[in-house]
């Protein structure tokens, strides 16, 4: 009983200690400068259909730097320019999307008016006309999402 009381009382200090660390501790902070960021997403935008390589910019980055502004218009750019111009590798990014619903969200969410008018209809053309097999519901998720754009464009 009294070991039980202290593992117990030993358990309860060890949580309270965790607990003020948690609370005193530094949140993360972007360490990308802007000319950094703008470096990184020309050398990923130089290779169409890179998407691994957009999902690890994508996983080292965001967060701690928030995803907005000068970040959030160039990401847009670069995600329907990818989807528009490397269509062919859209089983790549299907597959890590399924892999990490997180980056899926990343993608879908720059699928947006921020884009270029042409490759947002080139995105929605390919998502119409050119689906690979198997990959019905996404290039219907893809149309959705470009098709809302371009009304938003209008």
């Amino acid at each position: 009983m009294r070991q039980a009381l202290t593992t117990t009382v030993f358990l309860a200090l060890l949580l309270v200690v965790q607990t003020r660390a948690w609370a005193t501790s530094e949140p993360l902070r972007c360490a990308l400068t802007e000319r950094q960021f703008s470096e990184q997403v020309d050398a990923l935008a130089a290779t169409p259909g890179n998407w691994r390589g957009i999902q690890s910019h994508q996983q080292r980055h965001f967060p701690p730097c928030a995803d907005d502004g000068l970040f959030a218009q160039a990401h847009s750019e670069l995600i329907v320019q990818t989807l528009a111009a490397g269509w062919g590798r859209l089983g790549d990014l299907s597959a890590l999307a399924q892999e990490h619903p997180e980056f899926k969200r990343f993608v879908f969410r720059h699928v947006n008016a921020r884009s270029s008018k042409a490759d947002l209809q080139t995105v929605l053309t390919y998502a119409t006309i050119r689906c690979p097999r198997g990959q019905a519901a996404f290039c219907s998720e893809l149309r959705q999402l470009a098709a809302v754009a371009l009304q938003t464009l209008q």
